[in-house]
Order: structure tokens, then C-alpha cells, then sequence
């Protein structure tokens, strides 16, 4: 059984699309790679590339986004078929296409495995099927987004602190 994460800004290495998926591990082909690229909903960027993938990325090379290279990340790890997945998914601005991208991408990913998701955006917490709320390091509350609101104080103010849109307005 192997577990791998997959981080919110998953570096990528200097070095082909092709080795940053597979690792520079040769028991993986093009065409495993290109599957799980395309699982991972990062084929149509990675063929607009010069060459490809064959593209070098990385320092001297192509400098892939924050959902690309997230997007890459799980084409990675996808590509390694593990039964525990942990993402945690990207904060910062990104676009309403690249949000619906990388939404598609971790649906696709959980598919036949257990997943663990460190949430960045409200719409995660409301799609997924548990919720889980650790609290010094112990389980608080489970249940789904709407029956943690309503049931769990704790969880409301978690919510609260990290998605509601006015909470950065008494930061300032």
C-alpha cells in the first residue's frame, strides 16, 4: 500500500513534462504518462508546450501556473496508482476555469482510493462526502458540511475563520 501527497505548491524539477511525471523512474512509459496526464486534466496544457512532453519545465525551462503545476503534481502521483492520496489543495488567485480544472482533476483522483483532502476552498468541503475536524489532535466532529454547521459550534467557527468573505476586513 503506498500513500502520497500531493501539496497546495508541489514543486516541479528542472527537466522534461515526461521526467517530472514519471520521476526518471523508466518502468514508466509515455503512454502511462500521458494517461494519467490526462486524468490529472494536464494533457491539453502539456501538448500546447513547444515540444510537448518533451518540454523541459523547471528553472531554464517553461514556468508552469499554480493549477498546472498542481495538476502535474497529481498526474504524478496518479500515475503511481496509490490506495492514500493526501492533496492539499492550492490558496491563491486562480482563475474560474483553472478552479473547475483542478476540481475535475481531484474528482477523477479519487476514484477506487481513499482520499484525504486539506481543503482551501469552500466548494471542497461542500462536495466531499466526510468531513473530518481534528482538534489538538484528536477527532472533534464528522459529517458532511451542512450537518457540521448545524451541529458543531467548533466546526461553524473554523468555517467562519477561514472561508467567510468579510473575515479579512477586521485583520486590517
Amino acid at each position: 500500500t503506498e500513500t502520497l501527497f500531493v501539496g497546495g505548491h508541489e514543486p516541479w524539477f528542472t527537466g522534461t513534462v515526461l521526467e517530472n511525471l514519471t520521476g526518471g523512474d523508466s518502468r514508466y512509459s509515455l503512454t502511462q504518462a500521458t494517461e494519467a496526464a490526462k486524468k490529472a486534466r494536464a494533457h491539453s496544457f502539456i501538448q500546447k508546450y513547444p515540444q510537448g512532453y518533451e518540454t523541459v519545465i523547471g528553472e531554464h525551462g517553461e514556468q508552469p501556473d499554480v493549477s498546472q503545476g498542481f495538476r502535474l503534481a497529481l498526474g504524478r502521483a496518479l500515475l503511481r496508482d496509490p490506495a492514500l492520496l493526501i492533496i492539499e489543495e492550492p490558496v491563491g488567485h486562480l482563475s474560474e476555469d483553472d478552479k473547475l480544472l483542478m476540481e475535475d482533476a481531484c474528482r477523477r483522483a479519487v476514484e477506487d482510493r481513499t482520499v484525504i483532502i486539506l481543503p482551501s476552498r469552500l466548494s471542497t468541503l461542500r462536495s466531499v462526502d466526510r468531513i473530518v475536524l481534528l482538534n489538538k489532535g484528536e477527532v472533534e466532529v464528522i459529517g458532511t458540511h451542512d450537518v457540521l454547521l448545524n451541529s458543531s459550534a467548533l466546526y461553524r467557527h473554523w468555517e467562519y475563520i477561514h472561508f467567510n468573505e468579510f473575515r479579512h476586513e477586521t485583520e486590517n
